[in-house]
């Protein structure tokens, strides 16, 4: 249930800039699970923060707390 849960609420997260805002500005990989998972509690989404990890790989969440450097695209 968490896992689909927190697919519910990633999609919140792609229709809501504020939270994305939120979310990005996050520089810390365990702060970001935390807060991911408290938002989603709010929201009324039920996860775990290696639910999360299961989702994404580490280099998304590095890409979101900015913890690697952007990669170049040509």
């Amino acid at each position: 249930m968490s896992k689909e849960s927190l697919k519910e609420f990633q999609k919140l997260f792609l229709q809501s800039p504020k939270l994305q805002e939120e979310l990005k500005a996050v520089k810390d990989q365990e702060q970001f699970l935390c807060l991911a998972v408290e938002r989603g509690k709010e929201n009324g989404y039920e996860f775990t923060t290696q639910d999360i990890k299961d989702l994404l790989t580490e280099e998304a969440i590095n890409d979101f707390t900015g913890n690697t450097p952007p990669q170049e695209v040509y």
